[in-house]
């Protein structure tokens, strides 16, 4: 049994429309087909099931993505089921993640924190999304530039004051996040208490308490001198 889309673990929002087409070769006749749905390893719900003919099959499945309430992001299984007049049969499983439309994560956007080496904000708050310095004992800094050893050169490396860590997720899909999307990436990375070789486009994700964090650079200047060295961001948390 073949299915198209063939992509596994794939994030789709709920009410995507989504077309299978599954192409069955038995060389005995087959008897029957069907296509059962589970949520979160859940109830067991029966979308399709047919009687058919013949050794080779060709079927169209339209699937509409499920809005589920209780999770902002649902992992949803689809079991392609196919026996053949013999009683043998034969399985494909297919995973994808439904997200809520109603819990994307809403994006702040122009975040920036200069060089340490300069005069300018050199570190930022996340939860405020406001930019401070790190020497500023009224004001939360998460995040701050390390100071590099040459001072005319932008280290690249973040750093925390408030002991988070980070861990890059470049391959995040941004756009559709959730705080279950960034917990899951988080968890299953490399986590670390700073991060380095920070280049434009690269997504960060860190943790405050139980609020998940992506942080996604959005440009990152380094001039020469210090005055104008700085990098620019946008949050969704």
């Amino acid at each position: 049994m073949q299915i198209n889309p063939v992509d596994q673990y794939e994030y789709h929002n709920a009410g995507d429309l989504i077309v299978f087409n599954i192409k069955i070769s038995s060389t005995s006749e087959v008897s029957e087909y069907r296509i059962i749905e589970t949520q979160h390893d859940g109830a067991i719900d029966t979308l399709e099931f047919k009687y058919v003919q013949g050794t080779d099959i060709d079927e169209l499945f339209l699937y509409t993505v499920p809005s589920i309430s209780e999770h902002d992001t649902s992992e949803v299984k689809l079991f392609f089921y196919c026996k053949d007049i013999n009683g043998k049969s034969h399985e494909v499983v297919r995973l994808l993640y439904a997200v809520s439309s109603e819990v994307l994560l809403t994006e702040t956007p122009g975040g920036f924190m200069y060089s340490s080496s300069s005069t300018g904000f050199n570190a930022f708050d996340l939860l405020e999304c406001k930019s401070t310095f790190s020497t500023d004992s009224t004001s939360t800094s998460h995040i701050q530039d390390e100071l590099d050893t040459i001072s005319d050169i932008l280290s690249r490396k973040w750093i925390s004051t408030s002991n988070l860590d980070f861990t890059k997720a470049n391959g995040l899909d941004y756009a559709n996040a959730t705080s279950y999307i960034l917990q899951n990436v988080y968890e299953s990375n490399l986590i670390k208490p700073f991060v380095d070789d920070i280049q434009p486009g690269d997504i960060i994700i860190t943790k405050i308490d139980n609020i998940y964090i992506a942080i996604k650079l959005t440009s990152v200047i380094d001039e020469p001198g210090v005055d104008n060295d700085v990098y620019y961001f946008n949050i969704k948390k």
